[in-house]
């Protein structure tokens, strides 16, 4: 009977929508709080209008009436996104995308072990029932051990049809490849290791990562999807297990797509497979169970405390309707639509009105991140209109740099992507060319091209070198600096003690900064003043030239070198120093 009334709803929405002094009657919408009553009410274009009412009348039906529909046989339905998945050429995503064990499995193996732990103990609970795609479905449910890969897109479409309550998924951890000792584990010391493109290097890895940590939505304004994180690192702190140092375990994530567009979602990640202590834990079952039962715990346990369902009973007393937590999962939504849409305008004033309903409630933290979506959005608005104006008036170059302010001033948030998205489709439509794009996560530090502008006197590549082209000088730790010497370069007795010497008195220069006052302007300036230091080898790896007469040239320590032999001497792994003792090879 709700859905035909739905229904009815929707079709005459446009005649509701027309006719002012009747815009309430319908029991649908007087029965909305007067923050979703005033944004209907200010909506002038019939198509929005409806959606938002679709909007609402989704969430209603979904978290709406909660005690009542579950004690009439519905169900709380959790979506099980699948944690990567078999490409189409038959490979995992995990070996594709170096999301590799420090034994070599992918993380997809990992990841199906526990997700099964979680979802056998949530099919068993008669208030929920879990959905997800057919092929991840048979792997719960242990009739299968592969599925295919799905996009966060994928996912969110699949939630929303599914009138998901949440969506969950359970990953494993990792570290970039430059972090992995011969592209596999995640320890100390110096190692050989590879970036995403096959180059090898010689890194001292320093951070060995470990503990689990859970990524929640960002955009979730009432707090639940966190509560679960913190609900969930409590259980796992009482077993004696430890969280990862990132914001202490539950961090607030905004990277994925799906996390936008679907409030209520997060990602378990248990553990560090690149750590293979942490991969040998992981593969013990006792310790699986504990950790599936702490996330089963955090889950019932935060649906209790925000939506004032206890799941545990046989029968679910009846609750007080949780009227901000619904209307803040609708604002929400509301300020995803207009964004997406690019009505950028119409979604600041949705933050606004959330931020001057909830700033000083309980939901004033988790409301904050649409407080930095209304400044964000504000000034690409403005810039937008800038550009605009400026094209008008045939200020294209004026135009041009307001639209790439306007890019740039949204970051790399995916939240953002419609508004970026047609911003550059401006811009192209002015200029012809693409919109300049800043470097993703992690692009700056692109260290296959680093040495060629850092180093440029590195970039002698011969195969014959001299005792005046660059050593690499490995220390490592607890190791004498002389043993460093006869291992990395391994001078004859006629440089051994001069090498040692020089080492010893080498210096190194950097810059400082200091406050000078200047009396006429009468105020204080920053100077940077040259000073120079002794070089302290300690463990690490050093970038190493001498002058002819074998004093040191340069002496620099840095976390990664290319591992090349052409460019550098090493006699421990090229076995090409110049001024190592030459030696007969021995034939038959």
């Amino acid at each position: 009977m709700k859905k035909i009334i739905i229904s009815i709803a929707l079709c005459l929405s446009s005649v509701i929508y027309s006719n002012d002094e009747n815009l309430f009657t319908d029991p649908l919408i007087s029965s909305q709080p007067e923050i979703i009553k005033s944004i209907l009410e200010s909506e002038k274009t019939s198509q929005d209008f409806n959606d938002l009412l679709s909007l609402i009348n989704e969430t209603d039906e979904i978290y709406g009436s909660l005690s009542e529909r579950l004690n009439n046989g519905g169900k709380i339905v959790i979506f099980f996104d699948p944690a990567h998945g078999k490409l189409p050429g038959g490979k995992w995503q995990g070996e594709t995308t170096f999301r590799m064990s420090s034994a070599g499995l992918p993380e997809e193996i990992y990841s199906i072990l526990l997700s099964r732990k979680l979802y056998n103990l949530l099919k068993k609970n008669k208030y929920i029932e879990v959905k997800t795609t057919d092929d991840f479905m048979e792997v719960l449910e242990n009739r299968s051990e592969t599925y295919k890969n799905i996009t966060f897109t994928q996912t969110m479409k699949l939630a929303k049809e599914s009138k998901a309550f949440m969506v969950i998924a359970s990953h494993l951890n990792n570290v970039g490849m430059l972090s992995k000792a011969e592209g596999l584990a995640n320890i100390r010391g110096i190692h050989l290791v590879y970036s995403e493109s096959g180059r090898a290097y010689l890194s001292h890895i320093t951070n060995v990562q470990s503990g689990f940590l859970t990524l929640y939505n960002r955009y979730d304004p009432t707090g639940f999807t966190g509560m679960i994180a913190n609900y969930f690192k409590k259980e796992m702190l009482s077993y004696g297990y430890k969280f990862n140092n990132w914001k202490q375990g539950a961090v607030a994530d905004d990277r994925f797509l799906y996390f936008a567009n679907f409030p209520l979602s997060l990602m378990f990640e248990s553990g560090f497979i690149s750590n293979p202590i942490e991969e040998e834990f992981l593969r013990n079952e006792k310790n699986q169970d504990e950790i599936a039962l702490s996330q089963y715990n955090a889950i019932i346990n935060a649906i209790d405390e925000k939506f004032g369902v206890d799941l545990t009973e046989n029968s679910i007393s009846k609750s007080k309707t949780q009227f901000d937590i619904l209307t803040l999962i609708k604002l929400s939504k509301m300020v995803n639509y207009y964004t997406s849409k690019t009505d950028l305008v119409k979604a600041a004033n949705i933050c606004t009105l959330m931020d001057k309903n909830f700033k000083s409630s309980r939901f004033e933290t988790s409301t904050e991140p649409y407080r930095e979506i209304k400044n964000r959005i504000l000034s690409a608005n403005y810039h937008m209109n800038t550009a605009s104006a400026n094209a008008s008036k045939k200020r294209y170059s004026a135009a041009r740099y307001s639209l790439q302010k306007a890019f740039n001033s949204l970051g790399k948030n995916p939240y953002y992507y419609p508004v970026r998205a047609e911003i550059a489709a401006r811009y192209k439509a002015l200029t012809g060319r693409n919109i300049r794009r800043s470097m993703h996560y992690g692009d700056a530090a692109n260290v296959d091209n680093y040495y060629e502008t850092e180093f440029p006197y590195l970039g002698c590549q011969r195969e014959n070198h001299s005792p005046t082209s660059p050593f690499i000088l490995i220390v490592r730790s607890n190791q004498t600096l002389e043993e460093a010497v006869n291992l990395s370069i391994a001078p004859n007795d006629k440089y051994c003690s001069k090498i040692l010497d020089s080492l010893r008195k080498a210096r190194a220069t950097g810059y400082t900064t200091q406050k000078r006052y200047l009396a006429k302007k009468k105020r204080y300036i920053n100077v940077r003043i040259k000073r120079s230091y002794p070089v302290r080898f300690t463990e690490g790896i050093y970038i190493v030239q001498f002058n002819s007469n074998m004093s040191v040239r340069r002496a620099e320590k840095v976390k990664i070198v290319p591992f090349d032999p052409k460019r550098f001497q090493n006699q421990e792994y090229f076995k090409n120093s110049s001024l190592a003792v030459k030696e007969k090879d021995k034939s038959l």
